[in-house]
C-alpha cells in the first residue's frame, strides 16, 4: 500500500508541472539544453517583456525550440490565426532570445514575417497583451515602454525584430487599457418603435483612466466591429458607437454605461453586441451580447381565465393531446345552436393586433367551426377546420381594437354530428 500511495503521490506531482504558468495557454516544454534553470525572481529580477517575431510558423518555432541544435528559446510562442499560444520556457527560468537582457526578460515569439503586416492580426495582439498584462501584475513589471521592449532595442542588436510592421504602442495600449464584464440589465422584449432602455457595467482593470471628453473618452460601441445596430437612440454617436461612460472611472472602479435604444419598427428577434471603445479607436473589454425580441408577446386567455366565459352547456376536457394548458371545453354543434364561448381580449392600446386560438384536433371535430372576432371596424366570422393544425396558434387574422375592447367567441352553430373545442386564444399587437 505504501508503494500504491508513492506513486500516485509522483504522478500528482508530474501532473501538477506539466501545467502553463499562464491559465489559457498550453504546456510543450523547449529542449532543456536551450534555456538556463533559474529561480526567478528571487536569482534574478525580472523587469522587461521582449517582444520578437518568429520570422515562420508557429508550428515551425515551437519544432525549433524542442530541438536539441536551437541553443535558443522563448517563455511563449503565439499563433497569429487564432492567438493560441504555447509556453516553452517557466517564467522561473532563463530563455535564451535576447542576449544581455536574458537574465531579467520574458521573451514572447509572434508567428509571423516582418515583412508582411498580415501577421499582425486582432487575435494574436490580444492574446500576447492579455499574457503579458497577466505577467507584469503577477511580478510587478511596470507596463510601460521601458519594461515592454521590442528584440531591436536590445543593446547590440542588429536585427529589426519584431519588424516595422508591428505597433508597440498599440501593443502597449492594450496592456493598459483593461476591462471585465460586471453586470447589465438591458429590455429584452419590446413593442416596436418603442424606447426601450438599460445599463451595462465594466469594471475597469486596467492603468488608464476611462473619461468623458477627448481621445481617452470611453463609450460602448457595436459588436463585432463595424456592426450597424438597428437601435441606435439617445446618445449615441452613430449607428455602431453607442453612450458614453456615465462618469469618469478609474482603475478599480465599475464603469456604467446608459442604453437609450429604440426598437426597430420591423418585428423579429435581434442579437446585439457590444464592447468598449476608446475615442483614438482601441477596442478593449470582452464583447457582450443580448438577445431582444421586438413585438408584442401577446396576451393569451384560456379557457380557466378569467376573460373567459360560456353560454349554454359546455362541457370539460382534458385527455386529447395537443392542447393548451390543462383542459378545454367542447359543445355538440346543430344548425341554430346559442351556445357561445367568449373570451374578452381587453387590448391594453388601440391599434391592429393578430389574433390567434389553439385547439386539440381531432376527427370529431367541426371542419367549420365558426369563430367570430369583435373589433373596431365590427365584426368577422372565420370558419376554422378544427379537425387539422391543432396545437399550435392558429391565425384568425388582423384586426384593429380599440383599447380596453375586442372578443373572439366560438359559436356551436355549425352541422350536426361534430364538436367545437373551446381551448385558449392569443392576442398579439403589431403593425398594419
Amino acid at each position: 500500500m505504501k508503494g500504491a500511495t508513492v506513486t500516485l503521490l509522483t504522478l500528482g506531482a508530474t501532473l501538477a508541472l506539466a501545467q502553463p504558468d499562464v491559465p489559457g495557454t498550453l504546456w510543450n516544454p523547449a529542449y532543456s539544453g536551450n534555456y538556463q534553470v533559474a529561480n526567478r525572481p528571487t536569482s534574478h529580477a525580472l523587469n522587461r517583456i521582449v517582444l520578437h517575431i518568429t520570422e515562420g510558423s508557429y508550428a515551425g518555432a515551437i519544432s525549433w525550440f524542442k530541438n536539441s541544435s536551437a541553443n535558443v528559446s522563448a517563455h511563449f510562442v503565439i499563433r497569429s490565426s487564432d492567438g493560441q499560444a504555447t509556453q516553452m520556457v517557466r517564467i522561473k527560468d532563463i530563455a535564451w532570445h535576447a542576449t544581455s537582457w536574458n537574465s531579467t526578460g520574458i521573451g514572447f515569439e509572434h508567428e509571423g514575417i516582418a515583412t508582411d503586416p498580415a501577421w499582425w492580426t486582432d487575435a494574436i495582439y490580444r492574446s500576447s497583451t492579455d499574457i503579458s498584462r497577466y505577467l507584469a501584475k503577477q511580478y510587478n513589471i511596470p507596463r510601460n515602454r521601458t519594461a515592454f521592449v521590442m528584440h531591436r532595442e536590445v543593446p547590440g542588436t542588429t536585427k529589426s525584430c519584431p519588424g516595422y510592421h508591428f505597433d508597440v504602442d498599440y501593443y502597449l495600449k492594450l496592456v493598459m487599457l483593461h476591462a471585465q464584464y460586471a453586470s447589465g440589465e438591458v429590455v429584452t422584449q419590446a413593442l416596436p418603435g418603442r424606447v426601450i432602455g438599460g445599463v451595462v457595467r465594466y469594471r475597469n482593470e486596467g492603468d488608464l483612466e476611462w473619461k468623458q471628453t477627448g481621445t481617452e473618452a470611453v463609450r460602448l460601441a457595436t459588436y463585432p466591429e463595424g456592426r450597424v445596430s438597428l437601435f441606435k437612440g439617445k446618445g449615441w454617436l452613430n449607428s455602431t458607437t453607442g453612450p458614453l461612460v456615465s462618469v469618469p472611472t478609474t482603475a478599480g472602479q465599475v464603469g456604467e454605461f446608459h442604453l437609450n435604444m429604440m426598437s426597430p419598427m420591423t418585428p423579429g428577434v435581434y442579437t446585439e453586441g457590444f464592447q468598449l471603445l476608446r475615442a483614438d479607436g482601441t477596442r478593449f473589454g470582452p464583447p457582450i451580447t443580448y438577445t431582444i425580441t421586438v413585438g408584442d408577446p401577446g396576451a393569451i386567455y384560456d379557457n380557466a381565465h378569467a376573460n373567459f366565459s360560456v353560454s349554454g352547456s359546455w362541457s370539460t376536457g382534458t385527455s386529447a393531446a395537443g392542447r393548451y394548458g390543462t383542459d378545454y371545453r367542447f359543445r355538440n354543434t346543430a344548425p341554430g345552436d346559442t351556445g357561445v364561448a367568449s373570451w374578452f381580449l381587453n387590448a391594453p392600446m388601440s391599434g391592429w393586433h393578430d389574433v390567434f386560438v389553439w385547439y386539440p384536433q381531432g376527427t370529431n371535430r367541426s371542419a367549420a367551426a365558426p369563430f367570430v372576432v369583435e373589433h373596431a371596424g365590427g365584426s368577422t366570422t372565420v370558419l376554422v377546420n378544427q379537425q387539422t393544425n391543432g396545437g399550435t396558434w392558429v391565425p384568425l387574422g388582423r384586426f384593429k381594437l380599440n383599447a380596453g375592447t375586442g372578443f373572439v367567441r366560438l359559436k356551436a352553430d355549425a352541422a350536426s354530428g361534430f364538436v367545437v373545442i373551446a381551448d385558449a386564444v392569443k392576442v398579439v399587437r403589431t403593425q398594419r
